[in-house]
């Protein structure tokens, strides 16, 4: 069920999504990589989650991000179909930048931030209330929304492409990428956030739309079990999650890793918003 924290019961503004708040559990992370490398570095490891917090429903949108940063995306098309639209998720942005986002966005709410920002020097402070990106294992457990296996429309293209907005043939036909589903998801470029059903935990396109960047430092997995894990201190590299529009279909499984620079952005990542839930 899609809810409101209560500590923002205003919420639906233009400033940030609506939000989720998702239960705490246990799943198995990672798994179902046919790529050696990929395989070892997404080793499936039992995971806890102690604690509910809030996710927000989709993905920021550009609308919401102008509102707090009064900037929008730095790509405007992509071999001719536009990129632009207030209801379209945000993308072309860096990690720094996402973190920017939620740490802007809660000083306008008089919220604490997450993120103590020194140049490229960032801390996170979990005991914060501000906002800030989900950590990896936060994002698979709602990805997954209870269900085990590597994504729902394994089976089909037609359910892929009525789940998601993914690399589909209306996008290959346009951009001449190849290796995309034969159907048809309704979308060329990017869909207006919410387009598609939400998985089993209220949660819009957290498979496809664009990948969303997350809290961790990318590295392998260890081999667990492991409560609430939050990455490693250091690293030269940030993980985003889902897949995207226009990436290859096989990314948007809910175990698939991806990672780059923090300085890094292109037209399919942008991101969503997170906040931890105070201890009663």
């Amino acid at each position: 069920m899609t809810l409101l924290h209560p500590l923002f019961a205003l919420a639906a503004t233009t400033l940030h999504p609506p939000t989720t708040l998702v239960a705490a559990g246990a799943f198995v992370m990672g798994g179902g990589h046919q790529d050696p490398v990929r395989a070892l570095e997404a080793h499936p490891h039992d995971v806890v989650i102690s604690r509910p917090f809030v996710l927000s429903t989709t993905e920021v949108t550009q609308a919401q991000y102008r509102e707090v940063t009064g900037r929008g995306p730095a790509r405007a098309d992509f071999a001719g179909v536009s990129l632009l639209g207030d209801d379209l998720p945000i993308h072309s942005i860096t990690w720094f930048e996402a973190v920017a986002y939620c740490n802007a966005l809660s000083a306008r709410q008089g919220l604490a931030p997450a993120y103590a920002v020194e140049g490229e020097q960032v801390t996170w402070d979990p005991s914060a209330r501000g906002w800030r990106l989900p950590t990896e294992a936060e994002w698979e457990y709602a990805a997954r929304g209870g269900v085990a296996g590597p994504m729902p429309w394994a089976d089909s293209e037609a359910k892929a492409c009525a789940a998601g907005n993914l690399r589909d043939a209306s996008m290959t036909a346009v951009t001449a990428r190849t290796g995309g589903l034969g159907c048809d998801d309704g979308h060329v470029g990017l869909a207006p956030v919410g387009s598609y059903p939400p998985n089993p935990f209220g949660l819009h396109d957290m498979l496809g739309n664009t990948w969303e960047w997350v809290w961790d430092w990318h590295s392998p997995y260890g081999r667990g079990p492991d409560v609430d894990p939050g990455g490693p201190s250091h690293g030269t590299m940030r993980s985003f999650r889902g897949g995207a529009w226009w990436s290859w279909p096989g990314g948007s499984m809910f175990e698939y890793r991806h990672r780059r620079e923090p300085a890094y952005k292109d037209a399919d990542i942008g991101f969503r918003i997170a906040m931890s839930v105070p201890t009663p």
